[in-house]
């Protein structure tokens, strides 16, 4: 987070309620001029230091090179710099941290001799005071009452300007921007503002614009309401509803809230001013305006910013008949801001909705859950369940039902106002109602010494008949039935003794096969069978499948989309490895295997849209179930503390 100079630079993007609890101005540390009023300084942080630059009292007699001070932020003794030193009688300039790190001070005149001071920007620390000189604003920049802040990229703009009271015709005050960029030692002239202005006081809003409070029209003869936006991306102007009071002399600090403090300055006639106590807050989030607390001086003329402890300090000065006023501050608190947002699940009915979200921001945050925007209360839930925590960042559902599905959404508040986090969705999952009362029906073909079935879907069951071949004794059989015996349907390729089939869905029924294979045994060549996974669709299709690495295969479930199973092979000395698979759509003939590392076996027995469930093995230790999205890497244990063995 960055902030300098006079507006801080502060970005947040959170909705905010129109209420606003206010903080209180508080008494700071005044600065050491001897009784002399610090007016047409620049303030800002660097660093964690406060930083009050130009302006008088003077180093040198008699009123020769402004003074600089500094105090560490969180308080301590204001320390007097190098300040301008060879600078001379120069008044009203401006500055900012630039995106290099450094404090730049431009613009200035000598108010004694108008128009006699002509040198560059330059750059000023504590070691050295003013050092390196850089680049000049343009011939058209004003080189006074110009006002002047700092966006997020570390740019600082120069902002109209010119002589005031003193316009007229043939030197107006001027609608001249422009934006020094550190890093290129260059200032961009920017589009020019609709209305000229003068002792205008400008700040970003933090939502990518420039605003400019007031100031004096283009000819000197009243003070202005006006408020203009510059769009930072479109290099554009907007004019803006004015504000509350018409100012000149005051200053426009973006606060931690995300709201903009416009102070004191001077009102009413422009020939009898009234130094003014007054803050005027606008919220860029919805345009209005509303009446902070008042400063405890009044004050023109003066430095601000915002500073790392979310308070806005006000430095300097004067009273308005220049006398000298004290320095105050007052926090403005950051609104709350989720660092955790809540996450969407599904899950079965009468189990826990457990949901979570985490927000920062300044004092006290409190909570709120909605249901589809209706507030939560512990206590019976519309399921059936029982809330707990509807006022705290962790909301819980017990024994929920299907009334409780919905988006779920949290509030924050605090003294700021308040953010509303996304939308958690929360479907609850109803399992089907079980008849008490069940018929059955004998599926067993005559033909067969014995037989399973292994799924069922629409009306078709697979699974396998076992019985004997001319080659082979109680062997397995694939088949399908349509509701009766009779409606068998032998699935066996011509060139294989048999196979089986393990699950289905939609048009899927997957198992696996024995692939006939040429094998050379005793010296002479033979048809050797292999046990390779395999599918058939609902009109009988078969489709086998590729060796993949494998000895073994078989596909062991199935959703319609996707086929998981497993893949077996062995090592020189007999011992037998299983590995996870997943064969690859849309042919589904390779087999890519999601074994974790680390684990002896593994085996896919289930699967679900993009995730795949089965149980990996642990060396001397027995089963945990498992779960995989799609790659090793996604290996997900799942078993149950406190148990020996698990599976899906």
């Amino acid at each position: 987070m960055k902030r300098n100079g006079l507006g801080a630079v502060l970005l947040l993007a959170c909705p905010m309620a129109a209420a606003q609890s206010w903080g209180t101005w508080q008494s700071e540390p005044g600065l050491p001029t001897g009784g002399v009023a610090k007016s047409d300084a620049i303030a800002l942080e660097l660093n964690g230091t406060i930083f009050v630059l130009g302006g008088p009292p003077f180093m040198n007699p008699p009123l020769e090179d402004p003074t600089v001070y500094s105090m560490p932020m969180g308080g301590g003794v204001w320390t007097e710099e190098i300040g301008f030193d060879g600078y001379g009688h120069v008044l009203g300039q401006g500055g900012g941290v630039d995106n290099m790190g450094r404090i730049i001070i431009f613009g200035g005149d000598d108010p004694l001799d108008p128009g006699s001071f002509n040198k560059p920007p330059f750059e000023w620390n504590q070691v050295e005071g003013p050092w390196h000189e850089h680049a000049a604003r343009g011939a058209g920049a004003p080189g006074t009452h110009f006002a002047f802040c700092t966006d997020e990229q570390s740019r600082i703009y120069s902002i109209g300007g010119g002589p005031t009271l003193g316009a007229t015709p043939g030197d107006p005050n001027s609608s001249y921007c422009a934006r020094y960029i550190g890093s290129q030692d260059a200032w961009e002239v920017i589009a020019p503002m609709p209305i000229a202005v003068a002792d205008a006081a400008a700040s970003p809003d933090g939502l990518g614009h420039i605003l400019v409070f007031g100031g004096f029209s283009a000819d000197g003869s009243a003070r202005l309401a006006a408020v203009q936006q510059y769009d930072i991306a479109t290099d554009s102007w907007t004019v803006l509803p004015d504000m509350p009071a018409a100012l000149t002399e005051h200053s426009a600090t973006l606060g931690a809230d995300g709201r903009v403090y416009v102070m004191g300055g001077e009102s009413g006639p422009v020939g009898n001013p009234t130094a003014e106590r007054a803050v005027h807050v606008y919220n860029p989030a919805d345009g209005s305006w509303s009446a902070g607390p008042d400063m405890t001086e009044a004050r023109a003329r003066f430095g601000s910013f915002l500073g790392t402890d979310d308070r806005i300090h006000v430095l300097g000065g004067d009273d308005g008949a220049g006398g000298m006023v004290g320095n105050e501050s007052i926090y403005t608190t950051p609104c709350p801001v989720f660092t955790t947002q809540p996450v969407s699940v599904e899950l079965w009915q009468n189990t826990t909705i457990a949901l979570s979200v985490q927000a920062v921001g300044g004092g006290t945050i409190s909570y709120q859950w909605f249901l589809d925007g209706v507030p939560l209360a512990d206590g019976p839930s519309a399921g059936g369940g029982m809330v707990t925590g509807s006022n705290t960042n962790a909301l819980r559902v017990e024994s929920s039902g299907p009334g409780d599905a919905g988006v779920y959404t949290a509030v924050a508040s605090n003294a700021c106002g308040q953010t509303t986090s996304t939308g958690a969705a929360v479907t609850i999952r109803v399992p089907p109602e079980i008849p008490q009362q069940w018929t059955w029906t004998s599926l067993h073909p005559p033909f067969a010494s014995s037989s399973y079935a292994t799924g069922v879907d629409n009306g078709v069951q697979v699974g396998d008949a076992v019985y004997d071949t001319p080659d082979y004794n109680n062997i397995d059989h694939p088949v399908k039935w349509t509701g009766s015996a009779a409606s068998v349907v032998e699935l066996t390729q011509p060139d294989s003794p048999g196979g089986n089939i393990v699950d289905f869905a939609g048009d899927k029924l997957v198992g696996w096969w024995w692939e006939p294979i040429q094998c050379y045994v005793n010296h002479h060549w033979q048809t050797c069978y292999f046990r390779r996974g395999a599918w058939w669709n609902l009109d009988g299709t078969f489709h086998t499948t590729n060796y993949s690495g494998f000895e073994y295969t078989i596909m062991s479930a199935t959703d319609g989309t996707s086929i998981v199973g497993s893949g077996t092979s062995d090592d020189d000395v007999g011992n037998v490895f299983t590995k996870a698979v997943i064969w690859q759509a849309p042919t589904f003939e390779f087999a890519q295997s999601i074994h974790p590392a680390g684990f002896p076996d593994s085996a896919a027995t289930a699967v679900d849209g993009d995730f795949q469930y089965g149980n990996i093995t642990l060396a001397f230790q027995g089963l945990h179930a498992a779960k995989w999205q799609g790659s090793s890497a996604s290996f997900v244990d799942m078993h149950p503390a406190g148990l020996i063995n698990s599976t899906i």
